[in-house]
């Protein structure tokens, strides 16, 4: 069926909307019916309590009436309904208080409570009441601060309606929408386009500024939402009272499918607690509260609040989403209370100090009508109201004038948040942009279009950008393989439960702008077998059809019944799907590669495509770590070198404050050797004023400042200082005159593969190669499994086993054969750095680390202390990136020790660590880095290795064939000065060779120990090492250069394993010994492993003493995915061995019930499985 539109509701270079008649005959019946919430609620146990506000009478008349009793015989209690605050999802944990005796007529001491009342010892009912109360007045951020006297505020209302069009809020909100615009004068903005699928990934873009993308990106990295940079907490820092309310907390924005919630209380009033008490009590009509309609009480309860603390500002966020979420005329239950609320704000004046923002997230996505032009176009046009204060247009009429016209501007989400931002400065009016909003009150170009404001092609409602697809034979290609990837993600995510679809027909197929890079956007709507309606978004090229990829796709019809056998998941629907979250399907799926990197005699590597379609969408995010810290609080101090100034702009930006209230201090930051384990133990020093513009005597240093006795910030700085020159060993030592020493500068960074290195550090390549005349490694294959194995043996020269069983032995590390050490006893000066030193290679997970300071330079201590004091977002550093600020504190240490030789070690890990992307924030970094060292003199006398230690280890990408071999391939580059390759020929001429052999950290360790003797040229080979400035046989195999098999990048070494019982035998035996070792290190406190599938076995070479070494990738129940390797027996099969294991899924999360250890790895904690399935 079509209904065609009218005419343009909106028309602008940028976007045509449509004007549709919303009561066309064809669809009119949809909204005929009258929902009955409301009379379901009536027919349960009747309301009794009389409520106002915090006292509670009976109603004698009601109370005979439905229970036949009279008031004397009731008897009532109260429990307290309470957050569960060690839970370990407290969003999802309520507790009941104690039980007191409910004082009829008297003030009740409680915020949110159960009540039950009896009569001659009989239970007669079970309520539930919010009773608003007041909170402690918030201290005022600064006696100058003029937004807090009482007439200089502006409080915050966001009301959200979940799932309600802009077109079915005038067929349902008429009283309301009359009260907006004929009393309020409210904007009403035509073209509000969501900009993601469903409520989450357009709610984190109003709340945060993020991608929905990059919002779970955070939250997978810190396993919590507290570190998001919410829009109430500018808010918050000014002294606004918060409220937080979401309706449906069962699905609520950051705990629905899997998310974790808020360690921390977000808000002052925050019923979310009661909310999921009353879910989980009565999920089979969570719209009612006893006999109330839930959203009823929610709206009185938010007017209560509000009214209760208007003599004080507000920020206050609600969304209501029972009534409307699977009904397009539940609204219709809500107008007039809506209507009574706003006049009631509007009368006890509330609403003259108050932005309102009343919106809506996305319009209807499933059902009959969302399957037809117009309902794809309400989807896609949420509604949007903004009112403001009469009296604040009066006295800003130019940002009236442009909200007048921004009522007819393309708008999203980011545009609320950028608007929401600028109001935080009130009484300063800003209308700055953000990375990806315009403030309402500023400009929004009449050109804009979907793409500017960020909304990708799926969910743009504009008009005129797409066209019929003629070829009807493409059409149903893309269509057969749409159904396909649906069939896989079906598998992938709920093995064996689901019937495999069919295409029935293909009802629609269009074609979305033109071709982009070779490639054509389409867009089909399906229908299946089983009867299914999905709505297809994806690419094909142009000149070979057969090349196709899924971009998104949706789900039309209703399908809640269908999928009871199922965990809560977004795939439920198998609908809720962009590219983020299709690289789990590539699990199962084999990535060729396209012929050898290096082929020697030892070792062939393969040659894989790092752009794979398969794989591409991995890599296509950008990480949210810059942002995160930006939104943090602002830098003020500027540092140039030991000297502080403050920025008086972004003082009074940041904090309203001026520079001449300004009282600033900081501490020394020290080691405490008197400690156990000085590494972990840092201490802080007295305070002392900070000398603006004078040198602060102080290496490491705490800062904080004050403005009228009230701290505003806490922040941390590395001061560059010279150390005391070392003795030089003797009067003959060439190698300490000027021009005879060669610093080694070893930069690291974490859980870097040699191809995502390519990917995403494209300058810092391209100068490394094109300037400095970089040799690349490209066979550098890792030596362990994690980094103190591959760390060991470069600083060391021993695998990781030897290392740790010498530190057993001495209780700490100093006693290891640093390759530093042979530096220091030639005068060097000493620098060390570890980013994550709670996860320091020498300190976790319970090791002593070092007794004594290892190096000159050595910051340790204020690293362990930042972590310590925020460990919400541990690569910050006040509003910057940690390892932003590293680096260039590394550039200002080394500049300034130029003249004097230099060994220094540095890692960096929290922008990579987890996150195969976050590489994308360092490569201007380095790339800027190494440029000022070089024009500085610095690399004219350095050994650079930059270098990682093994690629990324966990994930889904690492459960593929092309994820393991990137685990095993880090980078490495080795640059060295011109000079010193044009002294010595023979030796450059060997580097270039051996950049094409299997080498390992042990080689990079007997390197760095030739340079040692400069100008001497060492190429001697080490018990495991053979110098990168010597011979490296062609021959050279994994077991020659000591890298077990496990770690082996090297293919055509393995085969299938033919004999599936021989696997199925060998997987049974790894999981009891999975067990076994799990109960060895946390008796009784882990879920035991069941076998759920073997999904690949191979066997590795040949017999080796009679025995076969095997490698089964295989998952469990709970859900787990692990990699074995081991031995079996050729001729007795029941004789098998684990050498190694690794678990391939993140679990981080599952393990909060263990002690720090490397064997967390193979334990998910009973406790929290307990917890889970009680909470579900």
């Amino acid at each position: 069926m079509t209904i065609r539109y009218d005419d343009y509701l909106l028309e602008t270079p940028g976007c045509s909307l449509p004007l549709y008649n919303p009561y066309h005959s064809s669809i009119r019946t949809l909204f005929a019916a009258n929902p009955t919430y409301e009379a379901m609620c009536s027919a349960r146990n009747v309301t009794v309590l009389v409520q106002n506000f915090d006292k509670f009478t009976l109603n004698a008349g009601a109370l005979r009436r439905a229970y036949n009793v009279s008031h004397r015989e009731t008897h009532c209690y109260y429990r307290e309904v309470l957050r569960n605050e060690s839970a370990m999802i407290p969003d999802k944990t309520p507790e009941l208080g104690p039980i007191v005796a409910l004082p009829i007529g008297k003030p009740l001491r409680a915020e949110y409570v159960q009540v039950s009342c009896n009569a001659n010892g009989k239970l007669l009912f079970e309520d539930y009441y919010f009773v608003p109360r007041p909170k402690r007045q918030k201290p005022k951020a600064s006696a100058s601060n003029q937004a807090h006297s009482q007439s200089r505020w502006i409080n915050v209302l966001i009301l959200g309606l979940d799932a309600t069009s802009r077109t079915n809020f005038h067929r349902h909100m008429k009283l309301t929408g009359k009260f907006l615009e004929e009393e309020l004068g409210a904007f009403e903005f035509l073209a509000y386009n969501k900009v993601g699928d469903n409520s989450f990934p357009n709610l984190v873009p109003l709340l945060t500024g993020l991608t929905g993308h990059e919002v779970e990106s955070l939250i997978a990295h810190s396993k919590d939402v507290d570190a998001l940079p919410f829009v109430w907490n500018p808010y918050k820092r000014r002294g606004h009272t918060t409220v937080y309310i979401d309706e449906m907390a069962t699905y609520g924005t950051f705990t629905f499918p899997n998310l974790t919630g808020f360690r921390q209380v977000p808000a002052d009033y925050y019923p979310v607690p009661m909310l999921q008490l009353l879910d989980d009590i009565d999920s089979r009509g969570p719209y009612c509260v006893g006999s109330r309609l839930k959203t009823a009480e929610l709206i009185n309860y938010l007017g209560q609040v509000l009214k209760l603390n208007r003599h004080k500002p507000m920020f206050s966020f609600m969304w209501l989403g029972y009534v409307t979420h699977d009904d397009m005329n539940g609204l219709k239950l809500i107008d007039a209370k809506l209507n009574v609320l706003l006049r009631e704000l509007s009368a006890s004046g509330v609403l003259e100090k108050t932005a309102l923002f009343l919106i809506s997230d996305h319009g209807p996505r499933t059902g009959k009508f969302r399957t037809i032009e117009f309902g794809r176009y309400e989807e896609k046009n949420p509604f949007f109201f903004l009112a403001l204060p009469k009296h604040f247009l009066k006295e800003n009429p130019g940002a009236a004038a442009q909200l007048e016209v921004n009522q007819r501007r393309m708008v999203t989400a980011y545009d609320l948040h950028a608007t929401l931002l600028g109001l935080s400065k009130f009484p300063a009016l800003s209308s700055a942009a953000t990375e990806r909003g315009l403030s309402l009150m500023g400009r929004i170009p009449p050109e804009r279009t979907c793409a500017d404001a960020f909304v990708p092609p799926e969910f743009c409602a504009c008009i005129g950008t797409s066209s019929s697809l003629s070829d009807h034979k493409v059409a149903l290609s893309f269509a057969h393989y749409a159904v396909s990837y649906i069939n896989a993600l079906a598998e992938l995510h709920f093995p064996g439960r689901c019937v495999v679809w069919e295409l029935n027909s293909v009802q629609e197929s269009s074609v979305l702008g033109g071709r982009v890079a070779g490639k054509v956007l389409l867009r089909v709507m399906i229908t299946t077998t089983p009867t299914a309606h999905f709505e297809v978004y994806g690419t094909i090229r142009a000149e070979s059809a057969w090349e196709k990829r899924v971009d998104f796709l949706q789900r039309l019809d209703i399908y809640g019944n269908q999928t009871k056998c199922l965990p809560k998941s977004r795939w439920m629907k198998v609908f809720w799907f962009e590219v983020e979250f299709l690289t789990p399907v590539f699990r199962n799926m084999t990535i060729h590669h396209e012929g050898f990197l290096l082929e020697t005699p030892g070792c062939s590597l393969p040659l894989y495509n790092p752009y794979h379609y398969a794989i591409r969408s991995l890599f296509s995010e950008d990480p949210p770590h810059e942002a995160i810290c930006a939104s943090r609080n602002l830098t003020v101090l500027a540092q140039n070198i030991d000297r502080f100034t403050l920025d008086a702009g972004a003082l009074r930006r940041g904090y309203n404050a001026t520079r001449e209230k300004i009282v600033c201090h900081y501490r020394e930051v020290f080691r405490n050797e008197s400690a156990a384990i000085p590494d972990t133990t840092p201490q802080l020093g007295p305070a002392v004023p900070l000398p603006f513009g004078g040198p602060v005597k102080a290496e490491y240093v705490q800062v904080s400042c004050k403005e009228s006795g009230k701290l505003l910030f806490v922040d941390y700085f590395f001061i560059p200082r010279t150390k005391r020159q070392k003795p030089k060993p003797s009067a003959s030592n060439e190698a300490r005159s000027q021009s005879r020493w060669m610093n080694v500068l070893i930069l690291g960074i974490d859980s870097t593969s040699r191809m995502n290195f390519h990917r995403h550090m494209k300058l810092t390549r391209r100068y490394l190669e094109e300037e400095l005349g970089a040799f690349e490694f490209v066979a550098f294959n890792k030596a362990g499994d994690n980094s103190f194995p591959n760390l060991a043996p470069l600083l060391t020269g021993l695998p990781g086993p030897e290392a740790e069983s010498l530190m057993a032995r001495s209780e700490k590390a100093d006693d290891l054969p640093f390759v530093w050490n042979s530096y220091k006893r030639r005068g060097y000066t000493t620098l060390y750095i570890d980013e994550m030193p709670q996860y320091g290679p020498f300190t976790y997970p319970n090791y002593t680390g070092f007794k004594r300071v290892p190096a000159d330079y050595y910051p340790i201590s204020i690293l362990r202390l930042m972590d310590d004091s925020d460990s919400s977002a541990r690569f910050c550093v006040g509003s910057r990136l940690k390892s932003t600020e590293l680096i260039t504190y590394l550039a200002q240490v080394l500049e300034m020790n130029r003249h004097i030789p230099m060994f220094s070690f540095v890692w960096l890990s929290h922008l990579t660590h987890d996150d195969m992307n976050g590489l994308k924030l360092m490569d201007a970094e380095i790339e800027a880095f190494l440029r000022e060292l070089s024009a500085c003199g610095v690399l004219e006398k350095t050994a650079l290795f930059f270098i990682s230690d093994h690629g990324p280890r966990i994930g889904p990408f690492r459960s593929v064939e092309f994820g393991r071999y990137e685990d095993r391939n880090p980078f490495c580059f080795l640059a060295l000065p011109k000079h010193f390759l044009a002294e010595h020929p023979r030796t450059a001429a060997q580097l270039e060779v051996n950049q094409r052999r299997l080498v390992t950290a042990y080689d990079l360790h007997a390197t760095l120990l030739g340079l040692s003797k400069f100008p001497a040229l060492s190429t001697a080979s080490t018990e495991r090492g053979l110098s990168l400035m010597g011979r490296i046989p062609p021959e050279r195999t994994c077991g020659d250069a000591f890298v077990a098999p496990e770690f082996c990048a090297c293919i055509g070494t393995s085969s299938s394993l033919s004999d599936q019982k021989v696997a199925l035998s060998f997987a049974h035996y790894a999981l009891s010994y999975i067990n076994a070792l799990a109960e060895l290190h946390f008796p009784g406190r882990c879920v035991v492993w069941q076998l759920n599938s073997v999904q690949e076995s191979s066997v590795l070479g040949g017999r080796v003493a009679g025995k076969v070494l095997l490698r089964v990738l295989m998952t469990t129940t709970p859900t787990a995915h692990f990699e074995v390797y081991g031995t079996i027996r050729a001729e007795s099969a029941w004789e098998k061995r684990v050498d190694f294991l690794q678990r391939l899924d993140w679990y981080s999360n599952q393990t909060k019930c263990l002690p720090n250890s490397t064997w967390q790895k193979i334990c998910v904690c009973r406790s929290q499985m307990v917890n889970a399935s009680s909470g579900s």
